[in-house]
């Protein structure tokens, strides 16, 4: 049941529209602690927004790009966010995208600076912080193997 409901969630995320996609994705921000978000830029289907997030005893300036939409993320998608660190002095960059990374944007992500989650590491992430999702107890029947044994001894 679980891995059906991330999956169910990752299709709902690709079929997002940008504005929807990214007021989830700030939403995300605030349960991954990246408080004080201030839109940066809009794109072609991309949205940075800059905020900080507590790291010991001070602050990790976060440069966040919310893709929305199934698209294949590519080495420029990467790419772009890692400059923005440089240009705007941002610490780290995390980007969230609804879609699959094609090699290139894999090798572009071991030079550092930037964490991805990708279409199935975002819904698992969104899984995991209870957005979008209902957490319930279900009654579940098992074999009572005590009783069976007290039975036995009487």
């Amino acid at each position: 049941l679980r891995d059906a409901t991330r999956a169910a969630v990752r299709r709902r995320l690709g079929r997002m529209s940008p504005p929807a996609f990214d007021a989830l994705g700030r939403t995300l921000a605030d349960k991954l602690g990246i408080g004080g978000l201030e839109l940066l830029r809009r794109g072609e289907g991309v949205t940075y927004w800059g905020g900080a997030r507590p790291a010991g005893v001070g602050t990790m300036r976060t440069l966040v790009a919310f893709r929305a939409g199934e698209g294949e993320i590519n080495r420029r998608a990467v790419g772009e966010l890692r400059a923005g660190l440089a240009a705007k002095g941002y610490d780290e960059g995390l980007l969230l995208a609804a879609g699959r990374p094609n090699p290139e944007a894999l090798a572009e992500l071991k030079a550092g600076g930037v964490t991805l989650y990708d279409g199935a590491a975002l819904a698992a992430l969104v899984v995991k912080h209870g957005l979008g999702v209902r957490r319930v107890a279900m009654p579940v029947d098992y074999l009572d193997v005590e009783f069976f044994g007290e039975l036995q001894e009487n």
